[in-house]
């Protein structure tokens, strides 16, 4: 006789709140303490590979999320270094800008380049937009072929272009127009200081006062008083790039941008034989007092190389 045996039913209470897979893994545990194996039925195996799969998954999910929360680490930006003269060039001011170039070459022979960065400064706009269409060279407009005249102890000079127009009408394609007039009211807003190396600015006034003389001129059969002024005003495109401090460019010149590469260049030229300035002679003085015109000659002579410096092309990277 065989005896059939009813099996018992038994109940599961899982507690509010507790899923199935924590159910799930709780039984694990529990087999594992009582060294019993889990239910052989397909099913089972089954929830033994999900629950292990998601045991895997929350422990990796934080670790991903904390190290995506972490700031990325950068390198901090090196100091700049000096020139070769000891000058520590000049900051990047605002945000960065198109980057001009003058390949300079001395007595026709190829001498170095130096990149020049406009600062994107919206108070200098229009003088950094000149600079650049002069480097670019427009209609024939530009620094190509523009002579280095003068060597001075805090910067060297570039000569002012002499025609800012190729055309029938006279209109210059250069920003800013013939004059410098525009480029005035950027000076008179402009805080820069010529006070590091490096410094690259366009000449805006006139370094020392105009010479006027009133005379009398003939005008519809009639004399009419008129000013003359001796000299030439500045026309904006006389270019200056500093070796160092040159509080002589404040007031007068704009500052546009900065050197970014080739400052070795600009100090090499700044070392080229020249002519002596005779500024400090009693002679000279002397003239300049009494307005002899021939110390004004002599003085437009002073720092000039002895070579001929140009500028044998330019543009805009």
């Amino acid at each position: 006789m065989i005896a059939h045996t009813t099996p018992r039913a038994t109940t599961r209470t899982v507690r509010p709140g507790t899923t199935r897979a924590n159910e799930g893994s709780r039984r694990c545990v529990r087999a594992h303490h009582e060294g019993r194996e889990l239910d052989d039925d397909p099913i089972s195996q089954r929830r033994q590979v999900l629950l292990s799969l998601g045991l895997v998954a929350s422990f990796l999910v934080p670790v991903g999320l904390a190290h995506a929360d972490e700031a990325p680490v950068t390198p901090a930006e090196a100091p700049a270094e000096p020139s070769a003269s000891g000058a520590r060039p000049a900051p990047a001011a605002g945000g960065a800008g198109k980057v001009g170039y003058l390949e300079i070459s001395v007595d026709r022979k190829p001498f170095g380049r130096i990149e020049i960065e406009v600062f994107s400064d919206p108070t200098t706009r229009l003088g950094e937009a000149r600079f650049l269409d002069l480097c670019r060279e427009i209609q024939g407009v530009g620094y190509k072929r523009a002579k280095i005249n003068r060597l001075m102890d805090t910067h060297v000079q570039s000569l002012a272009l002499t025609n800012l127009s190729y055309t029938a009408d006279g209109r210059t394609p250069i920003t800013g127009g013939l004059t410098a007039e525009l480029l005035e009211e950027e000076l008179a807003r402009s805080t820069r200081k010529h006070d590091v190396a490096g410094l690259v600015s366009l000449n805006v006034l006139p370094k020392k006062d105009m010479e006027t003389k009133d005379m009398l001129k003939a005008i519809d059969g009639k004399f009419v008083n008129v000013t003359q002024t001796f000299g030439n005003l500045p026309n904006g495109t006389e270019f200056s790039i500093t070796t160092g401090p040159a509080p002589d460019l404040d007031g007068i010149n704009l500052i546009v941008g900065r050197v970014v590469s080739g400052m070795d260049v600009v100090e090499r030229l700044q070392k080229l034989p020249k002519v002596k300035n005779n500024e400090s002679s009693p002679f000279f003085k002397a003239g300049k007092a009494t307005k002899d015109r021939r110390a004004d000659v002599a003085e437009m002579g002073f720092d000039r190389p002895f070579s001929t410096v140009i500028v044998a092309q330019s543009g805009v990277m």
